[in-house]
């Protein structure tokens, strides 16, 4: 008989949740009753920020069927843990990005409003004349010269 088997250990609801609480202490395991087959659905409870909880996975199969209590439920929370661990810091980072961009944007239109509109094409906005070069050129303009 040539094949892969998966056994998975077969435990009982308190050996399961100590198991979960080990890996996170925010993780819980709880059961509801499945409303089409009466059997027990498991799911894994995230406490998060306080009172807040939310459910983390359900112990089904792919069909929506629910699975006998088994050791398999903690690797798939950590399966699924380890592939938000990846989107979340994707998440974080895309979004501190766009509030960098953001900021620099305001930055540039709050820099654009203090210097005000151009007089003409010839000045200058971001370096200003000095009074040195305005008596400079009236000398020159004095003397008749082109200044």
């Amino acid at each position: 008989m040539a094949g892969l088997y998966v056994v998975e250990q077969a435990a009982d609801f308190a050996t399961i949740d100590r198991e979960l609480r080990r890996f996170d202490d925010r993780l819980s395991l709880t059961f509801e009753i499945d409303s089409r087959t009466q059997h027990r659905v498991y799911q894994v409870l995230c406490q998060y920020a306080g009172d807040h909880v939310a459910v983390l996975c359900e112990w089904r199969d792919e069909w929506g069927f629910p699975l006998p209590l088994s050791s398999g439920l903690i690797e798939q929370v950590r399966v699924q843990r380890a592939q938000e661990a990846v989107t979340d810091y994707a998440a974080i980072n895309a979004a501190a990005a766009a509030r960098a961009a953001q900021e620099s944007d305001e930055e540039m239109d709050e820099i654009t409003r203090d210097m005000g509109p151009r007089i003409s094409a010839k000045r200058s906005a971001v370096l200003q004349r000095g009074a040195g070069l305005r008596r400079a050129r009236d000398r020159r303009r004095a003397r008749g010269e082109k200044a």
